[in-house]
């Protein structure tokens, strides 16, 4: 009785690592299609618009939510799906507060009156730091497609033999 109910137990946290992963990227994202959509309204930055332009970033970033949405969390929650959507989920996240710097840019920018070329901020290095996290967004996206492809032969988080019952280790680093 008391297994099943450890199993049980386990089974909803793993569902729970998933669903907490789900909720946040999800909410990331949404400030994502909010900070772009502020600084492309501005118009000031052309570099970033560039950016923004030749990505496709939102777009990237809506139909990775869509489908990340679309994952049922009941259906086999892997230790490795679960590390993959939260790996997602920190790259999302990353993106998101390189544009709320973006923004404050921006914003610092266009307070300017006098000297502004001298006082302004450049973008040049927050685009390359826009492009590498794109970069690395893609490859974590392709990452959990394959995982994707293999979830369902991958051992269900209720009954991995790797779990430490008495530490509850698996969940720390996920």
């Amino acid at each position: 009785m008391a297994e099943l109910l450890i199993a049980g137990t386990i089974g909803s946290i793993g569902l729970n690592v998933v669903a907490q992963c789900i909720t946040s990227l999800t909410a990331s994202a949404n400030g994502i299609y909010t900070l772009v959509g502020n600084i492309t309204n501005n118009g000031s930055v052309p570099d970033i618009a560039n950016f923004f332009e030749e990505s496709d970033i939102k777009g990237d970033i809506q139909v990775l939510e869509f489908l990340i949405k679309e994952i049922n969390p009941n259906n086999n929650p892997t230790k490795t799906l679960a590390k993959s959507l939260h790996l997602l989920k920190e790259c999302v996240s990353e993106i998101e507060e390189k544009l709320k710097e973006v923004k404050r840019r921006v914003d610092y920018n266009n307070s300017l009156w006098f000297f502004t070329s001298i006082r302004s901020y450049g973008f040049t290095d927050m685009v390359r730091n826009l492009k590498s996290l794109k970069q690395k967004l893609n490859g974590r996206r392709d990452g959990l497609f394959e995982i994707l492809k293999i979830n369902n032969y991958l051992t269900p988080l209720s009954e991995s033999k790797y779990m430490d019952m008495n530490q509850s280790k698996v969940f720390q680093n996920i």
